[in-house]
């Protein structure tokens, strides 16, 4: 169970997709050493995220408290076009018990895989995902 202040949600390791990547659900927490409860902690979504072609990507930091339901905690910036897009937004929600990213092409748009690009949760406080 890794644990730090940074920890990568998803990441396109594999070829460009031009289908929706969805992280896998994680479960957010403290290690032992720390007191400060998740709910009460600072995080920020750090978008790496790069589109092939026309259309566009967007990409969200999501939160799941009910077990079923996924809901944007926060959003990129949506790229319209081939090309880059670096950006760190707050997470202004609850991180909740489960979080994961997602990110969506459309239009005839690609994410560019090959670990170009990823998403990241980072907080001001230790946590972990398992």
């Amino acid at each position: 169970m890794p644990f730090g202040i940074n920890l990568q949600l998803v990441g396109l390791a594999g070829a460009d997709s031009a289908v929706a990547v969805n992280g896998n659900p994680l479960k957010v927490g403290q290690p032992v050493v720390d007191s400060q409860e998740n709910l009460d902690q600072a995080f920020w979504a750090v978008f790496d995220v790069e589109q092939t072609g026309a259309g566009t990507v967007d990409a969200a930091v999501q939160v799941r408290w009910d077990g079923t339901n996924w809901i944007n905690a926060i959003t990129m910036t949506q790229l319209v076009a081939a090309g880059r897009k670096d950006e760190v937004k707050a997470i202004t929600l609850p991180v909740g018990a489960s979080v994961r990213a997602t990110m969506t092409p459309g239009g005839g748009a690609s994410v560019k895989g090959g670990g170009v690009s990823s998403v990241w949760l980072v907080s001001n406080r230790p946590f972990n995902l398992s």
